[in-house]
């Protein structure tokens, strides 16, 4: 699995969303961090996975929370290390009711 520091989310979508992230913890529980913006439309926003706190080493996973509508919760994986200046990049689309979350790179 690639390494991140760093998730990166453009909202492109007809709604607001909330950036976040879910990683899985020393005992095996799925943990969900929200980030600390909600983005309207046209906004854009990087989270430092360094400022929650988590375990170096975790596995990440990007998710997004879409109060209108379902959240999104992406497929790929990575390993947090705070080392390592890579990016997950993302984009959300749609309306809140039928949005589309897409992966774009894992690099700077």
């Amino acid at each position: 699995m690639k390494e991140i520091s760093h998730i990166h989310l453009k909202n492109q979508g007809n709604f607001i969303v909330r950036p976040g992230f879910v990683y899985v913890d020393c005992r095996g529980c799925r943990i969900y961090e929200k980030g600390h913006t909600m983005l309207s439309t046209g906004a854009s926003a990087t989270i430092s996975l360094k400022d929650h706190g988590i375990p170096e080493g975790s596995c990440i996973t990007f998710y997004a929370e879409v109060p209108q509508g379902p959240d999104r919760e992406a497929h790929q994986i990575f390993v947090y290390s705070e080392a390592c200046q890579n990016t997950a990049r993302y984009v959300i689309s749609g309306t809140a009711a039928d949005s589309t979350l897409g992966f774009i790179s894992d690099v700077c």
